[in-house]
């Protein structure tokens, strides 16, 4: 199956964070937080990214809209 939605778009719709495709490891704002391990996986996963200052702002909301992208990007749907 075609990957439609990929990384850019993705970051295109999580109010203007910028995907780091290669790894969570420079996330700044992460570290010894709750979620740390979720958000360094995701991240490594290529689903999402972090801002061009190098936070990922955990505690910023996602919409419904933003989580429908992820999600489907995670499960390699097509935009159809």
């Amino acid at each position: 199956m075609r990957r439609a939605i990929g990384v850019l778009s993705v970051s295109a719709l999580l109010m203007g964070m910028l995907v780091t495709p290669a790894s969570a490891e420079g996330f700044t704002d992460i570290d010894r937080t709750t979620h740390e391990v979720a958000i360094r996986a995701v991240a490594d996963a290529n689903l999402v990214g972090g801002y061009s200052d190098g936070t990922f702002r955990p505690e910023q909301p996602v919409t419904r809209g933003q989580m429908a992208t992820i999600l489907a990007a995670a499960r390699d749907l097509d935009d159809a």
